[in-house]
């Protein structure tokens, strides 16, 4: 049942779009006599339905990725935008176009017109603005119409079902998981990956590997089936991957230098080459002086010849560029062949003269450009024997000034084996490459066919070979290393690892199984998160991990120290979480901790230390700094010092790198714990040896009394009791009856009520003024540090001044007395410091 507003948003649309319907056309809707669907086909026939260009970025002359996504959501808010639409955005062919639709679907049953009407409100289509409420109303309605027959639109009703559609409509498990099952005994790829998925994981069904392995092995049969065997044996078509986590543009989900997971981006604007790093500078003896962003378009437009062969690095990246495209830019071969030709057309005479830096690019501008030639890639057809020359000028030129071996060789090794037929030859080649970062699997995953084929050349265990090529990422062998472990080749099988690798594979093909991936991002460049999130959400039903992280990162951006926490519906969250946690199965750290810090801003503290403490498991240095941080404050277990010591300490272990940060912080927790022993607050920092029962700590009633003490009066009972033990009389006091601890609660209070000072001591007082003050203990001993930090500036600067002294604060000479008489100091090749400080921020 939909929502009453849902519905009550329904009905307003049906009267808006009638209403705009009678006013542009001649005649009534309630008295038409035909179809008008034709109608709406006509007008919609010239319009763009949509535009999955991703040059978007590109068109515009924008650099970088630059994505903006809102943070907090609202369903007021989406209700008025979409009123808003029609009230005043709409044009007026997209107000005839959607009510012919409306009549031609609700007035003539038209399953056409219905399904149309789903998708464009599904997907914001012709410009459309995406309603999910409406498109699951009509979808659901296509579905009916058509006896649920439809593997797209059932694949597309069982996602929306499975998620709810993030506070759309109810969640319904049961009718999700027989959309799947019907949809996939259709044919439908995307929901049998969806299920292959679930029963590896056991989400929502039973675990059943064979089950999983029995779909993900029949779908990457498919997969394999659509390339030809030229492509599947010579020339790989390039993949354009979008299968990236959107918080990987920022630094990943903790942050730059946080993230434990490695970045999912990959085709990003090449990096140039660092100047300073010492496999260049050797290169060049030493003297490197390089001029980067000079542009290949700049240079190639005038044809001018520059005396600077620095040019040359930059024109071949600027061409790699556009040969591998990037995720803002489509692919441009023609482009880059044109800037490859143009490079060596114009420093061929140059190369005798070339330095090592110079002539090792210009080897790979060669490489690249036979790489073209040999894929065919930009032109009519494949040209063999120019590709073969120009490859040959690579090797001939990177491996004559440098150890590191050309790519070339992997592509001459291909030409020598199936189109040369030289076998002995190609062998050669992708030895060569074996064991260099060059080496994509290509050589390993030939060796091993060949050492299959013919064992008499001893190439090595085909298992191995084959092995080595799945973990180089090479989509061929990851293929036939599956079937391998399948088959039990050397005697190994695992039915987890065998669906584990099809699985990979799969999602190497994204192309062919999430086509969806490319449409989410490039709807998030034009701002359309809704539309990009359903995209996303598809493919993390399919089991993509990047997909479930981008998911959840749309639907729940975690805040950052001194941000609002987002506001947003309690359905987005539980997705968000449910996503994470999905993708912390995968092997995402990260994800768990940010599960976690949603469930703390729940105020669930309970459920966010599980997922901290499952992450923490994995050697996470966040996870086990936020458990420190819930031990320190007692948010959802009891304040444990010795614990939050133990924690911070152990950051140390995982991520050396913040080594200030923690000693700052145990430094801080062993203040704080003396201020709290001083002030009689329970503290088991110094408690070291406690009973546990189910891993609380049992503190005896004797404890627990002294815990409520300040010092002093630690000291007279200890003294007291003393003097018992040798009088005879029991060391510890009789326990107290209910009525006795109420009576002496009530005391107290009256007591703290009057500010006795024979009471308070100096320190609970001082507690109760900073409270008062709206501070925290951690606000002042902050406080303090900068007081103590600017009190010693001032201080010691008039010293240095006065004595003459050589300091450098922070890298920066502070200069003595002969700058303080306007004297000019003679400089120095070197100058040691009398002292050096240091100053840090954390």
């Amino acid at each position: 049942m939909l929502h009453s507003w849902v519905l009550f948003l329904y009905i307003g649309f049906i009267e808006v779009v009638c209403g705009e319907v009678e006013s542009q056309v001649s005649f009534n809707v309630n008295n038409v006599d035909y179809d008008p669907y034709e109608k709406a086909v006509n007008i919609l026939s010239d319009k763009i339905r949509y535009d999955d260009e991703i040059d978007y970025y590109s068109k515009k002359n924008i650099s970088g990725i630059d994505i903006t996504i809102p943070v907090d959501y609202s369903e007021d808010e989406q209700e008025f935008r979409y009123k808003k639409f029609w009230k005043s955005e709409a044009t007026t062919w997209q107000k005839e176009a959607i009510g012919y639709l409306t009549i031609s679907s609700d007035k003539f049953n038209n399953t056409a017109a219905t399904l149309l009407l789903a998708q464009i409100h599904l997907w914001g289509e012709y410009g459309y603005p995406n309603n999910k409420t409406l498109a699951y109303s009509y979808l659901n309605k296509y579905n009916e119409m058509i006896g649920f027959t439809d593997g797209e639109a059932l694949f597309d009703l069982a996602v929306m079902l499975s998620t709810g559609l993030f506070g759309a409509i109810p969640i319904d498990i049961g009718k999700s998981l027989l959309y799947y099952q019907q949809a996939a005994s259709l044919g439908n790829m995307k929901a049998k990956q969806a299920l292959a998925y679930r029963y590896a994981n056991g989400l929502n069904v039973p675990r059943d590997c064979n089950m999983a392995l029995l779909l993900y092995r029949e779908l990457s049969d498919e997969v394999r089936s659509k390339y030809s065997d030229y492509e599947w044996n010579v020339a790989l078509p390039y993949m354009e991957t979008y299968n990236i986590r959107i918080p990987d543009f920022q630094g990943g989900l903790l942050g730059e230098g946080l993230s434990s997971t490695h970045s999912s981006t990959t085709r990003k604007d090449s990096v140039r080459p660092d100047i300073t790093s010492s496999l260049l500078t050797q290169m060049n003896g030493g003297q490197i002086v390089l001029q980067f962003g000079i542009g290949a378009k700049d240079y190639a437009a005038d044809g001018e010849s520059d005396d600077s062969n620095d040019k040359l690095v930059d024109l071949y990246y600027t061409a790699w560029d556009l040969y591998k495209g990037t995720y803002e830019r489509n692919r441009d071969v023609e482009s880059a062949r044109t800037i490859l030709e143009l490079a060596i057309e114009v420093y061929s005479s140059s190369e005798p003269y070339m330095d090592n830096l110079q002539i090792y690019f210009f080897g790979k501008c060669y490489y690249l450009l036979g790489h073209i030639y040999f894929t065919g890639e930009g032109i009519s057809k494949p040209d063999i024997e120019r590709a073969q020359l120009l490859l040959q000028k690579s090797i001939d030129i990177v491996e004559n000034v440098s150890a590191v071996k050309s790519k070339a060789n992997i592509d001459m090794g291909l030409i020598n084996q199936f189109i040369k037929n030289d076998t002995s030859k190609a062998i050669k080649y992708y030895r060569n490459v074996l064991e260099e970062n060059v080496n994509d699997g290509t050589a390993d995953y030939q060796l091993s066919k060949l050492s299959s084929e013919k064992p008499e050349l001893n190439l090595g265990d085909p298992f191995v070979l084959m092995q080595t090529a799945y973990r180089r990422s090479h989509i061929a062998g990851t293929y036939e290393y599956a079937k391998m472990i399948e088959e039990s080749v050397n005697n190994y099988y695992s039915c987890e690892d065998t669906s584990f690798l099809f699985k990979r594979f799969l999602e190497m093909n994204e192309v062919i199984v999430a086509p969806q991936l490319r449409i989410a991002f490039s709807e998030l460049l034009k701002g359309n998160t809704e539309v990009a999130l359903w995209a996303y959400a598809q493919a993390a039903e399919q089991g993509f991990e990047a997909a479930q992280i981008s998911a959840a990162y749309l639907l729940y951006q975690d805040a950052y120290l001194m941000e609002e926490v987002p506001e947003t519906t309690d359905e987005r969250k539980s997705m968000a979480i449910s996503y994470y946690n999905r993708a912390f199965k995968q092997n995402n750290i990260d994800a768990a901790i940010i599960a976690g810090n949603i469930f703390y801003n729940m105020k669930d503290y309970s459920k966010a230390i599980a997922m901290y403490q499952s992450a923490s498991l994995r050697f996470a240095p966040q996870a086990i700094w936020n458990l420190g941080y819930m031990y320190e404050h007692g948010l959802g277990v009891g304040v444990d010092y010795k614990m939050a010591h133990d924690y911070y300490n152990q950051v140390l272990d995982h991520n050396p790198e913040l080594f200030f940060a923690v000693k700052l912080t145990v430094m801080k927790l062993t203040l704080k714990s003396w201020i709290s022993w001083l002030s009689g607050e329970p503290v088991s920092f110094w408690n070291q040896d406690k009973e546990e029962i189910d891993g609380v700590s049992i503190i005896s009633q004797e404890e627990q009394m002294l815990s409520q003490m300040s010092i002093f009066r630690r000291f007279k009972y200890s003294v007291e009791q003393a003097l018992l033990e040798n009088s005879g009389h029991h060391a510890y006091p009789t326990p107290l009856t209910e009525k006795q601890i109420n009576d002496k609660q009530q005391e107290k209070k009256k007591k703290d009520e009057k500010n006795d000072p024979t009471d308070t001591g100096w320190v609970e007082k001082f507690i109760m003024k900073i409270d008062e003050l709206g501070l925290s203990l951690e606000d002042v001993l902050s406080i303090m540090f900068m007081a103590m930090i600017l009190l010693v500036t001032m201080i010691i600067r008039p010293l240095i001044i006065r004595a003459g002294w050589n300091v450098r604060i922070n890298g920066i000479v502070i200069r003595g007395n002969a700058e303080a008489n306007g004297e000019q100091e003679q400089p120095q090749e070197v100058q040691p410091a009398n002292i050096d400080i240091q100053f840090f921020a954390i």
